[in-house]
């Protein structure tokens, strides 16, 4: 559709498995680069092919679900999480990170080697 489309991994999850039942390994692996990377892939594929059924996953795409919505979905987080973070070469990069407010955080190093934070504020 060529938007920003947020989910949690749940909900691609479920309608991946109504599209594609034999295709869900991917889901279940862990949260490594490896293992983001494979469910990424799987569900594109999945996803891609559902889109040849005009109407199919109408459903799924145009309801407006925003970042506030998926990150306050699962309840109260304590703690760091594996969270899966796609930077803007497209790579998909695990960044252990924690969640304040409306926000999603985590701390990498910048190119001179020093320690930044990165804020991910939902609605901004």
């Amino acid at each position: 559709q060529g938007r920003l489309c947020w989910r949690p991994q749940a909900k691609l999850r479920e309608l991946c498995a109504q599209l594609c039942p034999d295709d869900l390994a991917a889901f279940d692996r862990g949260h490594t680069f490896d293992d983001l990377e494979c469910t990424r892939r799987v569900s594109s594929r999945i996803l891609s092919a559902g889109q040849r059924a005009p109407g199919l996953l109408d459903e799924f795409f145009f309801p407006a679900v925003s970042l506030t919505s998926v990150i306050g979905g699962a309840g109260q987080r304590q703690g760091l999480e594996p969270v899966g973070v796609v930077e803007a070469e497209g790579c998909i990069m695990e960044r252990l990170a924690w969640f304040e407010d409306r926000s999603v955080v985590w701390q990498e190093r910048d190119a001179g080697g020093r320690l930044v934070t990165v804020r991910l504020v939902a609605g901004a």
